[in-house]
């Protein structure tokens, strides 16, 4: 993310991980990954890597949402616990617990898509968009 209030812009990238792991023999645990993109992952990518599936994503592009939302991440790192047990952990912060005034039904759909357990999650980003479209068609008849 880049730039703040209305000039903030988001980014995306594919940070190469998985032939990384893949190349390692890995499922996915590694002490080198960069916080940035640890901001951004699910506990599977972590703990089943080889059979991470497009729920796995859905977690990841609800987390940038978060982000771009609450300028926060969706984890409660703290510095005194390693990274990667907050997010083995699960300690995710609800969005309407970092920002009160967020919308709820859009704030219950980022947490439905950021829960910890992948099969309460949208299966993939398909299924996702058609419920976003729902929250945002009342809008879009307003703005006319």
């Amino acid at each position: 993310l880049h730039g703040e209030g209305t000039q903030r812009q988001a980014q995306v990238a594919d940070f190469g991980l998985r032939w990384s792991f893949v190349r390692a023999g890995l499922s996915g645990f590694t002490t080198s990954l960069d916080e940035t993109v640890l901001d951004f992952m699910p506990r599977e990518r972590l703990t089943h890597f080889k059979h991470a599936r497009p729920f796995s994503d859905v977690f990841s592009i609800a987390a940038i949402f978060y982000n771009l939302l609450t300028g926060a991440c969706v984890y409660d790192f703290r510095e005194d616990q390693d990274p990667l047990a907050t997010i083995l952990e699960g300690r995710l912060v609800p969005l309407r617990k970092r920002d009160p005034k967020r919308a709820p039904k859009l704030a219950e759909l980022i947490d439905r898509a950021l829960s910890p357990d992948p099969n309460q999650r949208f299966q993939d980003a398909t299924e996702m968009l058609k419920a976003l479209k729902v929250i945002l068609k009342p809008v879009e008849k307003k703005k006319r």
